[in-house]
């Protein structure tokens, strides 16, 4: 017996939608959580549920009870993803950390924006027994440098950071040089 042709309609275009939509909500929740690694394992796994989803619908043999399964084994996946740090404490301690980590790099960020002298400058910070924070750039005189460890001072929260780590060079007319050190 020949199979029916491939028909293009709105409702097979609305499934293609939500389930390009979920993969992306997947990725983008993972990404959030705990970093771009675990964002692709999310929509890795949320393409897999769509895949079988698509399979279980197209499939005309499939029964109710299979499909009940996996819609059961969905909703758990989803909600184990969705909300991992419930799950397990140690991976709620990760999720605060890389929290910690991203709003450090923001704070910093924004400091950079205020002034054009820290236009080249960059910031990276990692959680390794605390808050570890990597300044790296290049600034154009001594005293830029003065006035930007200054201003990290006084608007950063610098309680949170364990260490600063500057790793500037200054560009000076005749003078090139590097910094370096620890706060």
């Amino acid at each position: 017996m020949k199979e029916a042709p491939f028909r293009f309609s709105i409702r097979t275009m609305l499934v293609v939608i939500f389930l390009f939509s979920s993969i992306l909500a997947a990725y983008t929740r993972g990404d959030y959580l705990l970093g771009r690694g675990v964002g692709v394992v999310y929509a890795i796994v949320a393409s897999m549920l769509a895949v079988l989803f698509y399979r279980a619908f197209s499939d005309n043999r499939t029964n109710k009870l299979q499909l009940g399964a996996l819609t059961v084994t969905t909703v758990i996946v989803t909600v184990f993803f969705a909300f991992p740090g419930h799950w397990n404490w140690n991976v709620q301690i990760s999720i605060d950390d890389h929290a910690e980590e991203r709003a450090a790099e923001t704070e910093l960020a924004r400091l950079f924006a205020t002034d054009p002298a820290f236009g080249r400058l960059d910031a990276t910070a990692r959680h390794q027994k605390g808050l570890w924070v990597r300044i790296k750039g290049v600034v154009p005189t001594h005293a830029d440098y003065d006035r930007l460890r200054q201003q990290v001072q006084e608007e950063c929260e610098l309680g949170t950071y364990r260490e600063i780590d500057w790793c500037i060079a200054i560009r000076e007319k005749q003078n090139t040089s590097t910094e370096g050190g620890d706060d």
